[in-house]
This record gives structure tokens, sequence and C-alpha cells, in this order.
């Protein structure tokens, strides 16, 4: 049987693909930057004693689908041809996707230790973890920027740091910010990474809602908001039973093995989704002299049109008056407003679904969106027994793809893939099965 191919080299040179297991790699438009991790054979403590195996080192991966008889020893030298054209080995560099390959961006060892097995030779086995380069090579110069929008000082901050390597920016995947651009801002004390992620980010609305900042596998960053990505056209149908739509026949399967559903589950242990449903917020206006309060809704819905609610019975939403409260003064209006909207984030995953299936990583990235397609809900007729109702299940249709991890367990050769998919709101038609969508709380 054939299955993708996994092969890793470091520092130019590859692994034995038999002595690397539980290799995976992960990347969330929550966490902004690749990683992953995978253990090595370290047989007689041959990579121990040369010490090849080093922080810094540039790790580069590829995947070939459907080919892991190109790994056998008679294919060795075609296949290396095909590495050294494929892989980039160049820190910053961006990868390739296609239908059959995917080349990552290079990566590198962040750190790293032995599992001794035998004392005497110290050889055992080797836990390697790995980063996109960013996470290491960061700029800590201190800067003080002119007011610009935080969308363009991002690009600009992501494009000019003297790290130690450089990213290129393709505009297309960076949105304008709302705000005004009057606010300077001070890089003090702080990576690049840290002052775009901690003084520029959470400021970052566009469109009056929170603005996501990511890199792909391949190594293409953006600035988007939920909004824009969950209006892109399907990539992909991810089917548990039934068949597509005839308008996405044409885009490719990928068959669901199993999956689990959270339904406002908790991002943290100690914070509830549900807390930022209806928050009261506190500001300030400096300007005006005046102290504001109210409550912040939510403004991120799949589709107003077709019936935008929360998994929360009205009535709960009705008779309490917040689920939390937050103040965010001693900033400028502009900021705290922005701040409010940054809170709500997690509203974009109210609903989520972990998707377990083979190897995907050539037909879906993050913050694409895919079909979910299910069987339809049979019900009983009582008027006509001959013709039972059938109703699509509230599951079905667009979801965004937020976060997508490929793994290779030990002694298995075939890589999975666990796909996590999100989506705010019900999507409700006449046809769902949702009953009393009118005892559900509706994002206004």
């Amino acid at each position: 049987m054939k299955y993708p191919v996994l092969i890793i080299s470091i520092n130019g040179e590859e692994l034995t693909h038999a002595d690397v297991y539980n290799f995976r790699i992960e990347t969330d438009i929550y966490s902004n930057l690749p990683k992953g991790s995978f253990i090595l054979r370290d047989q007689g403590g041959i990579h121990l004693a040369k010490f090849n195996i080093k922080i810094g080192a540039t790790v580069t991966i590829l995947i070939i689908e459907g080919d892991n008889e190109a790994s056998s020893s008679s294919n060795n030298n075609s296949l290396q041809s095909t590495i050294s054209a494929a892989v980039p080995s160049i820190l910053g560099d961006i990868g390739k996707k296609d239908d059959k390959m995917i080349t990552y961006t290079p990566f590198v060892i962040t750190d790293l230790f032995e599992d001794v097995k035998n004392t005497e030779a110290l050889d055992g086995e080797l836990y390697i973890n790995f980063a996109h380069p960013w996470s290491i090579y960061t700029d800590f110069t201190n800067h003080a920027y002119p007011g610009m929008q935080v969308s363009e000082l991002i690009r600009k901050v992501v494009e000019e740091s003297q790290r130690g390597f450089n990213m290129a920016v393709d505009v297309k995947n960076y949105e304008d910010s709302s705000d005004s651009g009057s606010q300077p801002r001070y890089k003090i004390c702080e990576s690049d990474y840290e002052f775009i992620t901690n003084k520029l980010l959470p400021y970052a609305q566009i469109n009056d809602a929170a603005a996501y900042f990511f890199i792909d596998d391949i190594g293409v960053s953006y600035l988007q908001s939920f909004k824009t990505m969950f209006d892109k056209e399907p990539v992909a149908n991810l089917v548990l039973t039934g068949e597509p739509e005839e308008e996405h026949e044409q885009l490719p399967t990928i068959v669901i093995n199993s999956c689990s559903i959270d339904i406002a589950k908790e991002p943290t242990q100690s914070l509830s989704i549900l807390s930022k449903v209806k928050t009261k917020i506190y500001i300030e206006d400096l300007f005006a002299r005046k102290f504001i309060s109210g409550n912040k809704l939510p403004v991120t819905a799949c589709d107003l049109n077709k019936g935008s609610f929360f998994p929360i019975d009205f009535m709960l939403m009705h008779m309490i008056n917040a689920t939390s409260s937050h103040n965010f003064i001693n900033r400028s209006f502009e900021d705290q407003f922005a701040l409010s909207s940054t809170w709500q984030r997690d509203l974009d995953g109210m609903f989520k679904l972990n998707i377990y299936c083979s190897f995907a990583g050539c037909d879906v990235n993050v913050g694409d969106t895919i079909n979910f397609i299910s069987g339809p809900m049979v019900y009983p007729n009582n008027e006509n027994s001959q013709n039972p109702i059938e109703h699509d299940r509230w599951l079905n249709g667009k979801w965004l793809v937020s976060r997508i991890i490929h793994n290779k367990d030990t002694n298995v050769d075939q890589t999975n893939s666990i796909l996590t998919i999100i989506r705010p709101t019900f999507i409700i038609t006449p046809k769902t099965t949702i009953v009393n969508k009118e005892l559900l709380y509706q994002v206004m």
C-alpha cells in the first residue's frame, strides 16, 4: 500500500526514514507560528557524539503524497534529486504546495534532549522540537514609530526587521486595519515578534472585528479578519456520509475517519467562551473627559441572511445584564475599543470540530474554508409514511480551518492529519434540523 513519504533533513543531511517516528507538525491561526517535533532513533549514540544536531540547526521537510515506495533504496537516487530541487533551505524561503507534494518553509531546532537507552554506548532516542525561525531569530532593536495604521506597521516590521533572515510580505494577504493611524508606537526592550503580538495585534481591528496574524506551514504570512477568511470559496469537501452538492463535486474529497465536536469549550482553564458573549466594558475618553460603559455584543457571524444564532438560550441572555466585565483604561480611546473586539476573538470558535483523516496537507491550508458533508436527518412523516421528511444537519456547510496537525506515529508508515474547523454561529435554513431557532440567542 502507498502512503505519503516523509523526508526530513537537518543541515542538509537526510535522516534515515526508519529512524524517524512520532513526527508532528502544527499550524494554527491562533498561535501565529508553525511548529513541530519528532523522535530520532540514535543508534550507537552517533548523533549525540558528533553533535551535528544542535539548537538553531535548519530542519527541512518534504512530504510526497501516496509514494512511500520512493523511500526504498532502489529509488533513493531519484528521490535525492527531487529533494535537492524542491526543498527550500534558506531561512525565510517560501515552500510550495500542490496536489502531490508539500515542501515546508525551513524550520530551526529550538530544543532537544536524549532519552538514553544504553548507558554504555549512550544511544537511545533524540526528542527534537522545531519551529519557524522567527521563534529564535529576533530583533531587539529599540524603535519609535510615527503614527500609521496598525496593519501598515505590522507589514513594515515583518519586512524590515534585522532579525538575521528576511521574510517577504504579499500585500494581498494583508488587510488594512480600520484604525486612524494617529497613534505612535514604541518598541522597547522586546523582540520584533513580541512587539507585533503584544503591542500591535491586540489593537488591529478590521471592520470592527479582531484581526488574525499567522504564518502557514510553507512560510506565507497573513493579517486577516475571520470574515475575510470565511468568505473564501471552499477548497475541499470533508465527507462523513453523503455526497457533495453539484457546485462542489469537483473539489478534493477528504474522508473523515472520526471526529469530535466542541461547543463553547473553554480556550483556557480559567476562562469560558461564554464569558465573552455579553461583556460589560469600561472605557475612558480622555479628550472628552468621559467614562463610558456598556455591553460589547458579538460582531462576527457566519451569515446573517441565513440566521446567525449562538448555542445559548435566549432567555438566559435576556435575564442577565452581562457575562463578564472588563476595563481597557489608560490607553487611547481608539485602542481601548480595539481591545474590546480582540477580547471577543475566541467567539469565532464557538463551534469546533476536530477531524481525524488521512494526510490532507496537499489539499487544505489554515485559513481555508471547507464543506462539511453528512447525510440528511430522516424523520417519519405522520401524514404520508411512504414519504419521510429529510432535514439537513446543522453541522453541514462551510467551516474555517483554524488548525492543521500532521503526524506519523511509532512503527506506522501512514502520515495522518487532524483538522480543526470552526465557526462562531449556527447557519440555519428552512431545511435545517434546528427546530426552534427563536429560543436561541441571535447575533444582532
